[in-house]
């Protein structure tokens, strides 16, 4: 998970918002669910916890759950998830996926903001 962590999680959203246009929904779908785990790597990073399986991004968002009361996050969670089956699997639509980016933009913007770096690195207009 750590080759990630050079990764920017917007720059990810920036580029599934443009594969989205595009009509390229599995490209698109694989995009916001690489940015999310990409702000998952760097958060698990910032917090010195174990970061080297999904099964760690889980158990950190738990943490983060913990921390923060909104149980929304793991919702959130599921929904990143279906992102990365779509990929290989095809089977959200367009509306389903449009639906899902500003669920997907938030949960990274709250990761992000955890981290005080949003203001920097925060999205360009998604």
């Amino acid at each position: 998970m750590t080759e990630k962590a050079a990764l920017n999680p917007y720059e990810l959203l920036d580029a599934a918002d443009a594969y989205l246009r595009d009509g390229h929904l599995r490209q698109a779908s694989q995009k916001l669910w690489a940015a999310t785990n990409v702000a998952l790597d760097q958060y698990a990073t910032l917090k010195n916890l174990p970061n080297t399986t999904y099964q760690h991004h889980v158990r950190n968002l738990e943490e983060l759950v913990k921390e923060t009361g909104d149980e929304q996050l793991q919702e959130n969670l599921v929904a990143v998830n279906a992102l990365g089956v779509n990929f290989y699997e095809g089977f959200l639509s367009e509306a389903q996926i449009r639906h899902v980016f500003p669920i997907i933009q938030k949960f990274i913007n709250l990761l992000m903001t955890d981290m005080g770096s949003q203001d920097i690195d925060g999205p360009k207009g998604n």
